[in-house]
């Protein structure tokens, strides 16, 4: 009798698996304390941060998210294997190490290869796609691209990335130059009220953006407005010394101001600023930066991106900058806490009412003279779902007919087969109404009070992520939902809106908007075969 779960992987491949799981041990960073090359990977990508912002070419939306989305992901392997494998503690080094320099840019070049080949074996192991062996090199088999579209259009469409200026202007620019000392190689500046609030209102704009929640949501020791306040703080502190050491190498500052690359307040000092500059109570702020210290939560491991305070010994945290300044501060909070058994069930209890919050935006833009909207229980039918939501036009007689969903973006390979999961259930969803539909059932035609001479038109408004190819259904649309609100807005005709989304206009176009690039990836003597979206945009892509 075959096992029950057989492996869907070959032995060769699995002992290639783990060749590339181990290729990180051969670093030298990973004898070092945790506190030196810890330090020195975080430094290492401040510098791919600033490099980019003196290169002279167009710093475009989408080449800055491209940028961020790689290294902090990128970033998330090698922080990793230095947690788990350095002695802990030591002490931050303050100058620039050409040999330790150069090891900190091959452990990031291996994080980043090192996930995409954890993809390719993660979708081959749930059986999603094949590899093929030839030689040294893997080969994926896997149509993800034949309607890549669907991929391109979760990465051009980013409602929150922000198009404030990183590097300071007008007060804040004026309050940094004339704080900043430069000595040789190292730069200081006096971090005051008056700069951090100059600072905050550059970073503040991008932040509210970013925070789509209520504020009130009461978790076990502070709100979500408690955390908002005190990211503001963090992050206009992170802005401010990224800025203070661009001005300080304009100012002549040699080695690029390395040493003092990333802030390195002591934990009581960020304790007592972060209370002062935000506003909010010590006791609270030591909850959440607690919550935000990397490697307070490890399963199933810590995540930069979630936890990007570190702490490089029990006195010393290390701040990179543009850690903080290009993260998705609320979204990475709402994974944290369903990380933490605590808050994990507070979480959950408040999740319900995100459909209540998206259903609420679409009814307040709607025009109440010409369109009309339902949403709930289809009474006498207990073999249907209910209705998020339904907007009908009875002029056209069109009805547009909602599945809301508004879950975390998934940002790795299991997250994504998870979310595509709950895709799933909504789309078939709206597939049994529109079967109802199709055979005249009688309650779900009250509900809506439409007749069977109406158009239907499906829609999966999704709130972040809208999955790739292999989730779409011909009969369905799955739609961020910022972008459908935004053509109800801006359309007069409910049909045409229904058109627009059945003939799939809302999507990008292969060669107008991005293109596909074949990338190789390297890890030891193997080489992985695979795929990136490249945006060939300049400005944000919403077509309406």
């Amino acid at each position: 009798m075959p096992p029950h779960n057989p492996d869907r992987l070959s032995p060769q491949l699995r002992s290639i698996e783990l060749e590339i799981d181990t290729a990180y041990k051969t670093n030298p960073l990973t004898t070092l304390s945790f506190a030196t090359a810890a330090w020195n990977v975080l430094a290492f990508g401040e510098d791919v941060f600033l490099k980019h912002q003196l290169a002279d070419e167009e710093n475009t939306i989408h080449r800055a998210a491209v940028l961020a989305d790689t290294f902090i992901a990128g970033l998330s392997y090698p922080l990793y294997w230095l947690y788990s494998n350095c002695p802990a503690g030591g002490d931050p080094p303050s100058h620039y190490d050409n040999s330790i320099y150069r090891s900190a840019s091959e452990l990031l070049e291996l994080g980043g290869h090192y996930k995409n080949f954890c993809a390719a074996f993660t979708y081959a192991s749930r059986g999603m796609i094949d590899l093929i062996i030839e030689n040294s090199t893997l080969i994926p088999v896997f149509d993800f691209l034949e309607q890549s579209e669907y991929e391109a259009y979760n990465r051009l469409i980013r409602p929150s990335v922000t198009d404030e200026p990183i590097l300071a202007t007008g007060e804040l620019a004026e309050l940094i130059q004339l704080s900043l000392r430069v000595n040789d190689d190292r730069f200081a500046y006096k971090l005051t009220p008056k700069l951090v609030k100059a600072a905050k209102q550059v970073v503040g704009p991008g932040l509210r953006k970013q925070f789509l929640l209520p504020d009130h949501w009461q978790f076990s020791g502070y709100t979500l407005g408690n955390f908002r306040l005190v990211t503001e703080a963090i992050t206009a502190m992170a802005l401010i010394h990224f800025c203070a050491r661009y001005f300080a190498i304009t100012a002549g500052c040699e080695a690029s101001g390395y040493g003092d690359s990333i802030f390195t307040p002591g934990r009581e000092e960020l304790l007592c600023r972060t209370a002062n500059y935000s506003g909010v109570e010590a006791t609270i702020v030591k909850h959440i930066l607690n919550h935000l210290t990397y490697g307070s939560v490890q399963r199933p491991m810590p995540d930069p991106a979630l936890q990007p305070l570190i702490s490089l010994n029990p006195d010393v945290f290390a701040i990179m900058p543009n850690l903080w300044l290009n993260n998705s501060a609320e979204r990475n909070l709402t994974v944290l806490l369903n990380r933490l058994s605590e808050e994990r069930a507070i979480y959950s209890s408040l999740v319900t009412e995100k459909e209540a919050l998206m259903r609420s935006k679409f009814e307040i833009s709607l025009n109440p003279n010409r369109l009309r909207s339902i949403k709930g229980e289809i009474a006498g039918a207990s073999n249907l779902p209910d209705i998020d939501l339904a907007i009908i036009d009875d002029t056209s007689k069109t009805c547009v007919l909602f599945e809301l969903k508004w879950f975390i973006e998934p940002a790795e390979v299991r997250e994504v087969i998870e979310k595509t999961e709950e895709l799933e259930k909504g789309v078939r969803q709206l597939l049994t109404l529109k079967r109802a539909f199709d055979e005249n059932h009688r309650q779900f035609l009250n509900k809506l009070q439409i007749d069977s001479t109406y158009n239907l038109y499906l829609v999966l408004a999704s709130e972040n992520w809208i999955g790739h190819g292999n989730v779409q259904n011909p009969t369905v649309a799955i739609v961020k939902s910022s972008h459908i609100l935004e053509k109800l807005k801006l359309s007069n005709n409910l049909r045409e809106t229904g058109e627009w989304l059945r003939t799939r206009k809302y999507l990008p176009i292969r060669g107008v908007h991005y293109d596909v690039t074949e990338t190789k990836f390297s890890i030891k003597n193997w080489t992985l075969n695979w795929y990136g979206i490249k945006p060939l945009l300049t400005d944000i892509f919403l077509p309406t």
